[in-house]
Formats: C-alpha cells, structure tokens, sequence
C-alpha cells in the first residue's frame, strides 16, 4: 500500500509512516526511559487478560493501581 493512501486510510500524518518505513527512528522502542521491563510489562498483561476472561476486568485506573503497587513494592 503507497504511503499516501496508507495515510488517508489509517488517518496517520505521512511523514510519521515514512519516518517509520525508512528507520529514522527505531521500532523496538520509541521511549529508551521506561520503568518497567519488558517482561514485567506482558506479565502484567496477561494477569490483565486473564482477570477480563474470568470476568474481573480492571478499568484504567485500577490498572495503573496495580502497577503502582508493584512499583512500590519493589523500590522504584
């Protein structure tokens, strides 16, 4: 698909697909300061996941409470 109609398709600004297609910037991460790991974070996810599918989904707020509690509880 040309940039161009990928732009107007997924309403995205053309220069940020470029940037994208051509590796201005890097795609494992865009943010190098993060405060959890990787592996924190899909652990993390899929305890979301699972909460939802056994019908205790969290709400965006007690999703940031819980990871606010690990973070507390492991120093950071």
């Amino acid at each position: 698909m040309p940039l161009g109609q990928a732009s107007k398709t997924y309403n995205i600004p053309k220069t940020t697909l470029a940037d994208r297609v051509y590796g201005k910037y890097a795609t494992d991460h865009i943010d190098a300061k993060t405060v959890l790991s990787a592996d924190e974070e899909q652990r993390i996810a899929n305890w979301a996941v699972h909460m939802s599918r056994v019908g205790y989904g969290r709400t965006r707020h007690g999703l940031c409470t819980v990871v606010q509690k690990i973070l507390y509880g492991t120093g950071r």
